[in-house]
C-alpha cells in the first residue's frame, strides 16, 4: 500500500484569496435589504395609489418595497448596459427610455417622457426667475479702506 500524501501546507496567497472570496460572499450575502428603499416612502405610495377604505398589511408593504428595489435595480443595470453600448460612462434619461423598452415596459416610458418634459419646464422656469431678489453678494470691503 502507498503511503498518503501529507495535506499540502496553504499558501500565502491561497489564504489571502480565500479571504478575499469569502468578503466576496459576505457582501452577496447581505442580499437586496441593503438596498431597499425607505418603508415610509413606499408605503406613502402605496396609500396613495389605492382608496382611503383599503388597509395595507406589514407583509403587503414588505412586498412592495422588495419589488420595486429589484425593478428599479434591474432597470438601472439595464440603463448602464445601454449607456456602455453607446461608449457613455454616464446613464442619460435617454438611456433610462430605452432601457424600459427593452425590459418591455414601453408603456411606462410614454408617461415617463411627459413627467420628465413637465420636470425639465420647471427646472428652466426656476432657473430664469430668482424669486426675492439677487442672489449675488457685495463684494467684502478691504481691511485698507475701513480707515479712510
Amino acid at each position: 500500500m502507498a503511503p498518503k500524501k501529507a495535506a499540502a501546507e496553504p499558501t500565502a496567497a491561497s489564504i489571502a484569496l480565500t479571504a478575499s472570496a469569502q468578503s466576496q460572499q459576505d457582501l452577496i450575502m447581505q442580499g437586496i435589504e441593503e438596498y431597499e428603499l425607505p418603508r415610509s416612502v413606499v408605503t406613502r405610495i402605496c396609500k396613495n395609489c389605492v382608496p382611503e377604505n383599503v388597509k395595507w398589511g406589514k407583509d403587503a408593504i414588505l412586498g412592495e418595497i422588495k419589488g420595486a428595489t429589484v425593478f428599479i435595480n434591474y432597470l438601472a443595470a439595464t440603463a448602464q448596459d445601454v449607456a456602455s453600448s453607446r461608449g457613455h460612462k454616464t446613464v442619460t434619461a435617454a438611456d433610462v427610455m430605452k432601457a424600459l423598452e427593452m425590459i418591455d415596459h414601453a408603456d411606462i416610458a410614454a408617461d415617463l417622457e411627459d413627467d420628465l418634459e413637465i420636470f425639465r419646464e420647471t427646472g428652466r422656469k426656476v432657473k430664469s426667475k430668482p424669486e426675492g431678489g439677487t442672489t449675488r453678494r457685495k463684494p467684502k470691503e478691504s481691511s485698507a479702506y475701513k480707515g479712510k
